[in-house]
């Protein structure tokens, strides 16, 4: 078969199949145009399930001289080298945007600079441009689409309906709205005003704007060059799927699988299976981190260093939730805990991967002791609810206790209250190194792919601090001289092989955190007191007063809700007390 060259119209066509696959994707280029023309207004009216669309903005414009050659391949004003994707500090780059538009629609583009008198339109009838002629309009770019995909029937076919294309090119717009608070947006749908973001001057009220959601939550944190701001919501407010999670780096909208992963991991023990958080992640970073030119429709980045990226995404969000702002802040009350001393707990598994725990803690069970004297005072951050301000009324089918404030009736799932605060204590025990440690008499070997031994190893020092002592066994394989008492072997193996395969991904301290806390989690869903276990009114006042110490009371470590609130009113209105 005969090689020959495509013609350019062919060409053209090609491309707007990978930049231009849908509506939603036009309109995400053309919407980047206004942005890195500095534009602080732009308006968006769609038709036709937006085969139609116009977008105006006023920005800086486009002279007559250089609007011909704006329809042009591969031309831009963004860079002028290759090297320059390495600083790049534009949304746009490629050059490709408009010519592939202009291939498969009815476009016309007026422009005018601002210290231009008189603006200039032209046309392209589905690839053939006219010439640019005069045109009254104010400063500002102003380009119009119609019949997009009409000569590409093969694409035209593949369109959903006008409703669902619509819905996408609302998201387009609030992603853009999101990471651009400083502009105002007008979306207009068949006429009608749909959304309309005015100006704000910060992320946090552009996110409560956007997603109509009061009660967000912002934290920062920094590593190496990374910065990141993290907006979230409680983890009451929860999605079926992954769409309430956005995600920006340098402020342009991506889907990165490692960057969600770190926010899921930041909800760890908050969430249940299925559920997914409200959060909004800005990361950035310098501009040689971050390669944008992987995907056609720059939907997709590379970092350099995916785990330092992974981490500071974690940490912001982690560190926010950890505040729990969601509840209602308060002064910091006087705690009177007993001596700390070593505690034996026999517990009883129906799993055989552990056996008995001896934590340095300052309680045995639910009946903690606060006798102390003044010597041992100390003041709890405590940042969740105010458990113990709560009026105990008893105890339901053994399983519940019940509770009531000026507002609402509490009924509270005693196994999963319990089950926090052991889990919460343990994972305190790890951290400050109060475990038992027993040595092998004979060191417990593992067998690990080779190239997971030296990223097990350089971790060391972090499986020191939570008593367990590992060192090299042979090329693929490790050896354990000394782990916390309670742990048995088959969990230990366990823990160690699953940190060995996070650390690839996540790297660092972290995945040896996130393993031990499945331990944990498992060990205190075992520990905790069951349902249809009878509690005493002090049991059941201990319990509850327990809990203020931990931010994370309102949920179990499987994400399970600690309790649930019926307000007085709706108990009135069931009942037929008011209407």
């Amino acid at each position: 078969m005969e090689i020959k060259a495509l013609p350019e119209d062919v060409i053209n066509k090609i491309a707007a199949g990978e930049v231009v696959e849908k509506p939603a994707h036009m309109v995400k280029e053309l919407l980047e145009n206004s942005l890195d023309a500095s534009a602080d207004k732009i308006r968006i009216e769609v038709e036709d399930g937006g085969r139609n669309v116009r977008i105006t903005d006023n920005g800086v414009g486009i002279s007559s001289q250089e609007l011909s050659m704006a329809l042009e391949r591969h031309t831009t004003s963004k860079i002028r080298a290759f090297d320059d994707l390495a600083s790049l500090n534009s949304f746009g780059f490629r050059g490709e945007a408009l010519a592939t538009i202009g291939s498969v629609s009815r476009l016309e583009i007026t422009s005018r600079p601002e210290k231009q008198k008189e603006g200039f339109g032209l046309k392209s009838e589905f690839g053939k441009k006219s010439s640019p002629v005069p045109s009254p309009v104010n400063p500002g770019t102003t380009v119009a689409v119609q019949e997009l995909f009409a000569n590409v029937p093969a694409r035209l076919k593949f369109l959903k309906s006008a409703t669902s294309e619509v819905a996408q090119i609302r998201n387009v717009v609030q992603a853009v709205a999101l990471s651009h608070p400083e502009i105002e947006f007008t979306f207009q749908v068949n006429r009608q005003l749909d959304k309309f973001y005015a100006k704000t001057t910060s992320n946090l009220e552009r996110a409560k704007q956007v997603l109509e959601i009061e009660c967000l939550f912002a934290n920062r944190a920094e590593l190496g060059s990374f910065c990141c701001e993290a907006l979230f919501a409680s983890p009451d407010l929860v999605k079926g799927n992954s769409k309430g999670i956005w995600i920006f780096v340098q402020n342009r909208f991506v889907q990165d699988r490692g960057l969600q992963a770190a926010v899921l991991d930041a909800y760890r023990s908050l969430l249940m299976h299925g559920e997914y958080p409200v959060v909004v992640v800005h990361l950035k970073c310098e501009p040689s981190e971050v390669d944008v030119n992987v995907h056609p429709t720059k939907s997709q980045v590379r970092f350099r260093d995916n785990r330092q990226a992974f981490q500071v995404v974690h940490r912001a969000l982690r560190l926010g939730l950890e505040a729990a702002p969601w509840n209602q802040s308060r002064e910091p009350r006087p705690f009177r805990p007993a001596l700390e001393k070593g505690v034996a707990i026999p517990l009883s598994f129906s799993a055989e991967e552990f056996d008995t725990i001896t934590v340095k803690q300052k309680v045995s069970s639910v009946t903690k002791s606060y006798e102390t004297s003044a010597a041992n005072e100390a003041v709890i951050e405590n940042s969740g609810k105010n458990w113990g301000s709560y009026h105990l009324v008893g105890q339901v089918n053994s399983t519940y206790l019940v509770a009531q404030t000026d507002t609402a009736l509490v009924l509270i799932d005693q196994h999963a209250a319990h089950e926090r605060i052991y889990f919460e204590r343990l994972m305190r025990s790890f951290k400050s190194g109060a475990v038992d440690i027993q040595n092998y008499l004979l060191p417990l070997t593992l067998s690990v792919p080779a190239h997971q031994v030296e990223n097990l190893l350089n971790l060391r020092s972090d499986f020191l601090k939570l008593g367990i002592d590992i060192d090299q066994g042979g090329v693929d394989s490790v050896v354990v001289r000394a782990a916390p008492a309670w742990i048995s072997e088959s969990a230990l193996e366990k823990t160690i092989l699953k940190t060995a395969e996070d650390l690839s991904e996540k790297g660092g301290s972290f995945a040896l955190e996130k393993s031990l806390a499945a331990v944990c989690a498992s060990l205190a869903c075992h520990s905790a007191i069951r349902a249809g276990q009878t509690l005493s009114a002090d049991e059941m006042q201990s319990l509850t007063s327990q809990m203020e110490e931990f931010a994370f009371s309102n949920y179990c470590p499987h994400g399970r809700p600690v309790s649930v609130e019926i307000p007085w009113a709706k108990l009135e209105r069931d009942f037929g007390r008011i209407v």
